[in-house]
């Protein structure tokens, strides 16, 4: 009986929409085996998992988003919309009125405030947020864990030299068996939409 592969996580972790329309969330993580990279999506009692053989990675693409930088200046807003409202309060005589504006004032925020040093501290220590692909020759998959460009850059230097390894012995083995389309285990990082290597 073969004995099951040992994983070992890797760090990150992230969410994604079930489907556009859909509120639930899937959380993703990622494992790492001697021989594959596992994928895990977790909806309450359901899992789901992706295998992506070393030996079958053609291309690892990184690509960096604005959504830290949106989620930031939304909070950002939230703060100066607070401000604006505690300021408006100052200019009115007392009055029930003014109270409701320092209430909600204060309110808004509070909240935005806290959204914002949380937004700020997971930029200063996970970096810029990005998106993630595995390509193989059958498929091009998002792993939503490493949606952090820190997590991204960590698990390029992780996976890079096992892909290398795995394709170098497949290519002994089966002569011809590297993938086509570019180096083995080529790895690919963007500021946008274009790709340029790394």
């Amino acid at each position: 009986m073969a004995t099951p592969p040992e994983y070992q996580r890797m760090r990150g972790s992230g969410r994604r929409r079930a489907q556009f329309y859909s509120l639930v969330s899937v959380r993703n993580s990622v494992w790492l085996a001697p021989d594959h990279l596992l994928s895990v999506d977790d909806v309450f009692v359901n899992e789901r998992y992706k295998r992506f053989f070393f030996r079958d990675v053609e291309a690892i693409l990184i690509r960096r988003t604005w959504k830290s930088l949106l989620r930031g200046s939304a909070f950002g807003l939230l703060v100066l919309l607070a401000s604006a409202l505690l300021i408006l309060a100052q200019r009115i005589p007392p009055s029930p009125r003014q109270t409701s504006m320092v209430v909600w004032g204060g309110i808004i925020g509070t909240l935005g405030s806290i959204l914002l040093i949380f937004e700020v501290l997971a930029a200063i220590l996970l970096g810029s947020s990005c998106r993630f692909y595995v390509r193989t020759a059958v498929q091009t998959e998002e792993l939503v864990a490493f949606s952090r460009w820190r997590n991204a850059r960590l698990a390029v230097e992780v996976l890079r030299p096992r892909i290398l390894a795995s394709q170098e012995e497949a290519a002994r083995v089966v002569p011809g068996s590297a993938p086509s389309s570019g180096s083995p285990g080529e790895v690919v990082a963007s500021p946008g939409p274009e790709a340029e290597p790394v």
